[in-house]
């Protein structure tokens, strides 16, 4: 019925075009501007010109070529393709007569010794007129597509809102519990804190005993040590009698010098016993430790510390001492790895620290053991009420963000947000989350490159979005997409590519662009001959 009236509209149509006297390349809405029995003004007002020099192939307005609409005599003039039975259109006037048939009724070339145009107007108009009719089916059924959108993304919207004040009222509730927690914690830990300090002053205590204990003990060993040394009796040390001391001989060239003594006699020529405890405890403690580590070695079944009996032999075996640098920095770097060496662990894996804390370590009553119990049930409960709340907090931030973005003019693209779309060309995956961002892949493996992240709408319409501050490009700038949007019913990602170096280019079909209106018709008013 439509190509009936259609062909009947173009019957009629003909018919009046050529009952109309009217100047070749002029259209039917503007023969009133060109009077055939009178004179003619060019349409900007330049001047006024007998009606005959109208397309007589000489330029009178030169201007705006308005006297040669029918032929190529003036560059910037227009020639109208009546182009019955498909879209009419003007063309520029130098396109007229020049070989190339421009209008599908072939007008634009009455110069048949030129060229012999075939009018195929109505073939071109009828595959129009078709793909017109298919386009708008597609969009009378995506319009009805977009509106179920509409209404799920005004939905999703609503429940987003009622998610949000749900939010609120959690993180309130959660504030509350995490301030009570906080509370309680701070006052479980304050008698926490008072009931152990009682046990940290009789651990104090007890340190301090235990450590004047040790060091009475070591310096009864080097007081008798001392004694051992000072041959002469007399109640000093001098550099003689401790220059062949092997102990002290720590580079093994079998003499005591005077770095290895100036460590323990400092700038005197003898010590006292006061002076070498206070001088020399530390030092002669590490040599004993490397020693004793020498011998563990020698023998692993002797683990006894070298007694006086033994004094004498080492005066003997000064060669077989672990040797000391001769320079205070480098004895210093030595003597941490002796200490290291010495302080190895026993079989049972505890170093001799943890066995001597263990041993001052009181045990706890029971009401301290519950005092310590319920602390850390509470700092537990309150972490817990912590993480809760920033938990909530990031939920209702990331609400709000949605809830901010522009999803439309009727909220239709609101069912994308938290999709995604893929589409595979020869050598990428390409991956499209509206809102959110797009990334790249290679199809055989391989890192995968940001392309862009949700930036906004562009010029406001909702027909093209962008995607920015993607990765950079190697020595470039950062990736952009821009990502067009077409009717369709299905939702789907049909084209990706890379028109300039790191600016990206896709396709997204989705039916929320379908938009109906009943001017979408055709309509005769397309055609202005009538």
């Amino acid at each position: 019925m439509i190509i009936k009236l259609f062909v009947l509209f173009c019957y009629v149509q003909f018919h009046i075009s050529e009952s109309v006297d009217r100047p070749r390349g002029v259209p039917l809405s503007m023969v009133s501007l060109y009077p055939v029995d009178g004179t003619f003004t060019c349409l900007d007002g330049s001047s006024t010109i007998p009606f005959d020099r109208v397309n007589d192939d000489y330029c009178d307005c030169e201007t705006d070529g308005s006297d040669e609409p029918g032929t190529s005599a003036c560059p910037n003039g227009s020639f109208y393709c009546n182009n019955i039975g498909h879209k009419p259109f003007f063309i520029p006037s130098s396109r007229v007569n020049d070989g190339l048939c421009d209008c599908c009724d072939g007008s634009d070339e009455y110069d048949a010794s030129l060229v012999a145009c075939t009018n195929n107007c109505y073939e071109l108009g009828q595959a129009a007129r078709e793909e017109e009719a298919r386009k708008l089916a597609l969009f009378k059924e995506g319009s009805k597509l977009r509106i179920e959108l509409t209404l799920k993304g005004k939905q999703l919207k609503r429940e987003k809102h009622a998610r949000l004040l749900e939010l609120k009222r959690e993180q309130s509730e959660a504030e509350i519990l995490k301030n009570e927690k906080e509370t309680l914690k701070a006052r479980i830990e304050e008698q926490e804190k008072a009931a152990l300090d009682v046990y940290k002053q009789l651990e104090d205590k007890k340190r301090e005993q235990q450590e004047h204990e040790e060091r009475l003990k070591q310096e009864e060993e080097l007081s008798h040590y001392y004694k051992e040394i000072d041959k002469n009796n007399d109640g000093y040390i001098d550099k003689e009698e401790i220059s062949t001391h092997g102990l002290f001989d720590t580079d093994k060239n079998g003499i005591v010098n005077e770095e290895e003594m100036k460590i323990l006699f400092g700038d005197e020529e003898k010590i006292t016993l006061e002076k070498f405890l206070a001088n020399g405890l530390e030092y002669v403690k590490q040599l004993l430790a490397m020693q004793k580590v020498k011998e563990t070695v020698a023998s692993p079944e002797s683990e006894e510390l070298p007694s006086s009996d033994t004094h004498d032999a080492d005066k003997d075996a000064a060669g077989e001492l672990p040797s000391e640098p001769q320079d205070d920095a480098g004895q210093d770097e030595d003597e941490d790895d002796e200490k290291d060496d010495a302080e190895q662990l026993p079989d049972d894996g505890e170093s001799p620290e943890t066995e001597h804390e263990e041993a001052i370590k009181p045990e706890y009553d029971e009401e301290t053991k519950k005092i310590i119990e319920e602390a850390n049930t509470v700092r537990t409960e309150f972490d817990e009420a912590v993480r809760n709340l920033r938990d909530v907090e990031r939920e209702i931030r990331q609400t709000e963000e949605a809830l901010n973005k522009d999803y439309g003019k009727d909220d239709e693209f609101a069912y994308l947000v938290g999709e995604c779309y893929e589409f595979t060309d020869r050598e990428y995956i390409y991956k499209l989350c509206p809102f959110d961002q797009i990334s790249q892949r290679p199809k055989n493996g391989g890192i995968e490159t940001r392309l862009g992240t949700w930036g906004h709408w562009v010029d406001g319409k909702y027909e093209q979005m962008f995607f920015g501050q993607g990765q950079s490009c190697w020595n470039g700038p950062q990736r952009q997409t821009q990502v067009r949007l077409k009717c369709d019913l299905k939702t789907e990602l049909v084209a990706a590519s890379e028109p300039s170096r790191c600016e990206y280019l896709m396709e997204f079909n989705t039916p929320a662009v379908c938009v109906w209106r009943e001017t979408q018709e055709p309509s005769d008013d397309q055609h202005d001959e009538l």
